[in-house]
C-alpha cells in the first residue's frame, strides 16, 4: 500500500518500517535515520513526494549523513508541528573535575579518543562559544619586529617564522607545541603551530607556512592555547601530550551543572551525485531542520577539499590553480586565502539539482554553514538561519570554465530571506554568502551583521580574464557591522572580474569597520566589468561608501553615499590598468558611469579620489550628483593622488568637465540624522533625475506574506 507520509524520530529504528510516529507491535513504527529512510523510499519507487515528519529531539551522528545519486525520488523532511529536530556531530565532555592552574580554580577532563588528532577549534559550555586561553588578553593584539629576512612587499611571499617583540614570547610557557600563533594579515588570518624559538636570533619558528608575506607594518598576532594564559572565567585549554580539557568556571558554574560539547571533526550533512555519470542529487527538500555542531576539524590547505571524515577528490575551485606556482607546499601551508575559500560547509552540495532547505538553522561549528559546490542547479536557501559559525554562511561555485569543466558549472541558486551573523569566529577571512563561479544566482532580502570580513562577495577571476560569473541578481540585503576593526580591504558587497549583467540593488550598508584600509560599502575590486549599482545607501563606512580598485563600464547611479570616514568615492586606477585583457581591439573607455547619485560627507574631506588619471574625463562620466556637507565645506572638492593635488568645484567642472548638472545642497531628507532616506516635498533631489527609493522592507521578510 502506498504511502506518502514516513515517520523519522530520535526513538526509532530503522528496523523498522516508518510508517507511524510510534511504536507499534507488528514492528511499525519510525526510522531512526535519514538514511534509513531514504532506503525505505528507493524500495517502495513512490510515484508523488513523499514527506517526512521528523519528529522533534537529538539526532546524533557519528558521522556525516551522505545522500548520492541513487535515489531518484521526490522526498520532504519537514520538521514536526511545533517541534525543533536537530541533528547533532557534537562530542559531549563528560567527568569533569576540580583542580587547581595557574593558582586559580578550574575543571579539568580526560579527553583521550575523542579529539586524538587536533587541537578543538571551540568548546561549548552550556552551549555558549568559549574563548581558548590567550596572550595578550583582551582585543589587544602583538606586533612582530623586524625579521632577519627582506621584506619584499609581495603579498604571496610567505614564511614560516617571526621575531616576537621582546618580552611578547616567554621561552620558559610550557608544552609549547601545543601553542598556535593566531596572525592578522591584510585580509587573512593564519593559523600556525609553533615548532621552536631560537633564543639567539629571537625567532620564533612555525610548523607550517603563512601563506601572505608576515610584514610587520601590516601583520598583527595572538598566542593561543597558552597554559599559562589560562586564568580569566570562561577561558579553556588544551594540553595534547595528557589529553586534558581544562576550563576555568564562571560563577555558579560546577562540575555538575555545566554541559561540555565540542564539534565533531567533518560535515554533517553531504549530498553528493556522481558529475562524471551525471547522476545527480535531486528534489530533496529540508524544512525547519537544526544542523549543529560539525566542522571540529581544521581543514588541510589544498587544491582539493579536504572534508575531514573521507580523502574524496574533490576539486575546490576557490583555490587557484595559480597558487601551485609559489614555492611553498600547499599541504604546509596553515593561513586561508581570501574568503576562507578553503573551509567547506558542514551541509555539503556536490552534483545537486532542484532542492533546497527552508527554514532550516546551522549554527555551533567551525566551518561554513552551507556549501553550493560543482555541478549544482536551481538549489534554494530561503529563510534559513545560520549563527556562531567558525566560517561564513553560505558558499556557492563550481567550476570556473564552461570549457574545461562543463559538468561542474554551478548556477541559478536562490538565497533569499536568511539571517547571517555572529560569523567567521574560527576562520576570520570568512564572508556572509560568497558566489566564487556562478551564475544566474539570485541574493535577495538577507540580513548580514557581524563578521570580520565582507558581506556579500560575487566573482572569484582578477582582472579582464574570462570568467563563467555573471547575470547574479544581489538586492535588498541589510548589511552592517562588519570587519569590526580587524581586518582590511573588504566591502558591505565585494565584486570581483568581469560579470556582465550583474546588477546590485536596493541594498542598505553600514558600519563597516576596517583595521588598516579598505572599509567599503560597495567594492568593486580588480577587474570588475558590466555591473549595474543602483538605489544602494551607504553609510559609516571607514573610508568611502563606493570604491573601485580598477574596472570598467560599471554603473552606478542613484546611490546615497554618507558619512565616509575618507572620501565620498574613490578611484584606484584607471585605464592603463589592463591585467587580463586579451581581447581584440582597445582596452576600454571608461571605468565608470557615475550619476545622479547622493555623497554626504561630515568632514570637510574632497568628494572625489583618484590615485591616478582614473577621473579624466575620457575614462570616468559624472553628472546630476548631489554633493553636501553639513558644515559647508566644498573645498578641496576632489583630490589627485599621483599628483598630490586637490581642488575645488568649479575647476572640478571646467578642468575635468564633470557634474555640470550637479547640483552642492542639502538633498532634503525626511531625517538624515536617523538615516531615514526618504525625500521631503521640497527636496532639491526632486529636479535632478535622482529617483526615490524606499529601503524600509530590505532584510529578512516575515514569512508567509505577499511579498516574500
Amino acid at each position: 500500500m502506498f504511502t506518502d507520509t514516513l515517520y523519522l524520530s530520535p526513538e526509532g529504528n530503522d528496523q523498522w518500517d516508518g510508517l507511524r510516529p510510534t511504536f507499534n507491535e507488528d514492528s511499525s513504527g519510525p526510522k531512526a535515520s535519514i538514511e534509513g529512510i531514504m532506503e525505505k523510499i528507493q524500495k517502495m519507487r513512490p510515484k508523488e513526494r513523499v514527506t517526512v515528519i521528523v519528529e522533534g529531539g537529538y539526532y546524533n551522528v557519528p558521522g556525516p549523513i551522505v545522500l548520492d545519486g541513487k535515489n531518484k525520488y521526490p522526498v520532504t523532511f519537514q520538521a514536526e508541528n511545533g517541534k525543533q529536530p536537530v541533528f547533532t556531530r557534537g562530542i559531549r565532555i563528560k567527568h569533569w573535575q576540580e583542580c587547581k592552574l595557574n593558582g586559580i580554580k578550574a575543571f579539568k577532563a580526560n579527553v583521550k579518543g575523542i579529539a586524538p588528532d587536533h587541537i578543538p577549534e571551540c568548546l561549548y559550555v552550556n552551549r555558549k562559544r568559549k574563548k581558548i586561553a590567550t596572550f595578550p588578553k583582551g582585543d589587544k593584539l602583538y606586533r612582530p619586529t623586524t625579521p632577519d629576512y627582506e621584506i619584499k612587499k609581495e603579498l604571496f611571499n610567505g614564511g614560516k617564522y617571526i621575531r616576537p617583540a621582546a618580552g611578547d614570547y616567554d621561552s620558559k610557557w610550557k608544552f609549547p607545541e601545543d601553542i598556535r600563533v593566531r596572525l592578522f594579515i591584510k585580509w587573512i588570518d593564519a593559523l600556525l603551530p609553533i615548532d621552536k624559538f631560537d633564543v639567539k636570533s629571537g625567532n620564533l619558528y612555525f610548523k607550517k607556512y603563512s601563506l601572505y608575506e608576515m610584514d610587520p607594518e601590516v601583520t598583527e598576532y595572538r598566542f593561543e592555547n597558552v597554559r599559562e594564559a589560562l586564568l580569566e572565567p570562561g577561558e579553556w585549554y588544551y594540553e595534547s601530550e595528557s589529553s586534558i580539557m581544562y576550563y576555568v568556571p564562571e560563577e555558579g558554574q560546577t562540575t555538575a551543572n555545566i554541559s561540555t560539547l565540542i564539534p565533531g571533526r567533518g560535515a554533517i550533512l553531504r549530498l553528493e551525485g556522481d558529475l562524471k555519470k551525471k547522476k545527480y542529487v535531486e528534489n530533496i527538500e529540508f524544512r525547519g531542520i537544526q544542523f549543529e555542531f560539525g566542522g571540529g576539524k581544521r581543514p588541510q590547505f589544498g587544491m582539493n577539499y579536504d572534508l575531514a571524515d573521507d580523502e574524496l577528490e574533490y576539486r575546490n575551485y576557490g583555490i587557484r590553480d595559480g597558487w601551485k606556482r609559489f614555492s611553498l607546499d600547499l599541504k604546509e601551508v596553515a593561513s586561508s586565502p581570501q574568503a576562507a575559500v578553503d573551509v567547506p560547509g558542514v551541509i555539503f552540495l556536490r552534483g545537486v539539482k532542484n532542492c533546497g532547505f527552508y527554514d532550516c538553522i546551522v549554527t555551533h561549528s567551525s566551518w561554513y554553514g552551507i556549501e553550493i559546490s560543482c555541478g549544482c542547479e536551481n538549489i534554494t536557501v530561503d529563510h534559513c538561519s545560520f549563527y556562531d559559525l567558525g566560517g561564513g554562511g553560505i558558499k556557492v561555485g563550481g567550476g570556473p570554465s564552461v570549457i574545461n569543466n562543463p559538468n561542474e558549472l554551478t548556477s541559478r541558486c536562490v538565497i533569499t530571506d536568511n539571517h547571517i551573523s555572529h560569523c567567521g569566529l574560527d576562520h576570520y577571512a570568512s564572508v556572509g554568502i560568497i558566489l566564487l563561479n556562478t551564475f544566474g544566482c539570485l541574493v535577495e532580502h538577507n540580513h548580514i551583521h557581524d563578521l570580520y570580513y565582507s558581506g556579500i562577495s560575487c566573482g572569484w577571476v582578477w582582472g579582464y580574464a574570462d570568467s563563467v560569473t555573471r547575470e547574479n541578481r544581489i538586492g535588498w540585503n541589510h548589511i552592517h557591522d562588519l570587519g569590526k576593526g580587524l581586518l582590511s580591504d573588504m566591502g558591505g558587497i565585494y565584486l570581483l572580474g568581469t560579470q556582465p549583467g550583474t546588477r546590485v540593488y536596493n541594498n542598505l550598508i553600514h558600519d563597516v569597520k576596517c583595521r588598516y584600509y579598505g572599509g567599503w560599502g560597495l567594492y568593486t575590486d580588480e577587474g570588475s566589468a558590466h555591473i549595474i549599482l543602483e538605489q544602494n545607501a551607504c553609510f559609516n563606512c571607514s573610508c568611502e561608501g563606493f570604491h573601485q580598485h580598477y574596472g570598467r563600464e560599471n554603473i552606478i547611479r542613484n546611490n546615497i553615499f554618507a558619512y565616509g570616514g575618507e572620501y565620498g568615492i574613490a578611484i584606484t586606477t584607471g585605464t592603463e590598468r589592463n591585467t587580463g585583457y586579451t581581447w581584440n581591439g582597445k582596452n576600454y573607455s571608461r571605468n565608470i558611469s557615475f550619476y545622479e547619485n547622493v555623497i554626504i560627507t561630515k568632514k570637510g574631506r574632497p568628494f572625489y579620489r583618484a590615485a591616478d588619471k582614473g577621473l579624466d574625463p575620457d575614462q570616468s562620466y559624472c553628472e546630476s550628483n548631489c554633493f553636501y556637507d553639513p558644515k559647508g565645506k566644498y573645498k578641496p572638492f576632489f583630490r589627485i593622488d599621483s599628483l598630490k593635488y586637490q581642488g575645488d568645484f568649479e575647476e572640478w567642472q571646467q578642468t575635468k568637465r564633470h557634474d555640470l548638472k550637479s547640483i552642492l545642497a542639502d538633498p532634503g531628507f525626511i531625517d538624515l540624522d536617523n538615516y531615514d532616506f526618504r525625500l521631503q516635498p521640497d527636496s532639491p533631489l526632486r529636479n535632478t533625475g535622482f529617483i526615490e527609493f524606499d529601503l524600509s522592507t530590505v532584510g529578512v521578510r516575515v514569512p508567509g506574506t505577499p511579498e516574500s
